[in-house]
């Protein structure tokens, strides 16, 4: 596991061996999985998270599933409160975060799908209110149909990002700029069968959906949602449909099946980026 070989790393730097390598300064992107499964105790998870902050913070890309989320932010929290505690004598101090994107691979776009409820933002909390993107990964299973409407221009996405929208602490994600949905390219409805299989899959462009943080911020009654029918977006290009939404589907083509798809190796190559 990577955070045994940053404790290798962390006796190398206290030994000041020739061996240290600091990987804050090369990292650019990470990936977070799921914990479920994860045979370790509660209390060794949170250890192992610990140690990974630092270089968590480093990256200005970071990718998170849903089920790691609570975990994560509570680890950033405990280690920025612990290090603001110790300097206390020397005045505040700033959040040392560089993260610039915040991805997270979700589970559908229902009620039952919010994101931050297992989450206490009343407090407030320092890692998500300096975000300035968040980006959702759409679970293909339940949602592949609705997007695939979406993307062909034929339903408005208001509906679809509705429980979305509501869940997001948007008052205390105060740098928040952009809020984005990422999904296949399903203007041009793949071949089904391939699509369905893991052991086929299908080659497409990848599709982003943004919206407009501040502008959604200012008032989500009259938050102008694009009206259906509208035309699609085609590979390489981006569009506008409205004040606050833009369409963007990339050149480049991602590999996508539809039962148990994993975005990180599309999310690796840069493809759901903005």
């Amino acid at each position: 596991m990577f955070a045994n070989s940053l404790r290798i790393q962390k006796a190398y730097a206290v030994e000041k061996s020739d061996l240290f390598f600091d990987y804050t300064s090369v990292i650019q992107r990470m990936w977070i999985g799921s914990f479920t499964g994860c045979r370790l105790p509660d209390s060794e998870l949170k250890q192992d998270l610990s140690v990974l902050v630092p270089v968590l913070l480093a990256s200005p890309a970071l990718a998170v599933d849903c089920s790691s989320l609570r975990l994560v932010v509570q680890s950033v929290e405990n280690a920025w409160k612990s290090r603001a505690g110790s300097t206390v004598d020397h005045g505040p101090s700033s959040f040392p975060g560089k993260t610039q994107s915040l991805t997270i691979t979700v589970r559908g776009h229902d009620a039952q799908a919010q994101i931050f409820r297992s989450i206490d933002t009343r407090k407030g909390t320092v890692f998500l209110s300096s975000i300035p993107h968040l980006t959702y990964l759409v679970d293909l299973e339940p949602d592949s149909r609705i997007f695939c409407e979406i993307s062909g221009g034929l339903k408005s996405p208001r509906f679809a990002m509705r429980w979305w929208m509501d869940d997001i602490p948007w008052a205390r994600m105060k740098s928040l700029e952009t809020f984005s949905v990422v999904y296949p390219h399903l203007a041009e409805a793949p071949d089904i069968y391939s699509y369905m299989y893991s052991t086929r899959g299908v080659d497409m462009h990848v599709e982003r959906l943004t919206v407009s943080a501040p502008l959604f911020k200012q008032d989500p009654e009259y938050f102008p949602w694009v009206i259906a029918p509208f035309p699609k977006t085609h590979p390489g290009e981006k569009s506008i449909r409205s004040k606050g939404i833009s369409f963007k589907v990339t050149h480049a083509q991602g590999h996508f099946w539809r039962t148990g798809y994993k975005w990180d190796k599309v999310w690796v190559c840069g493809l759901t980026d903005g």
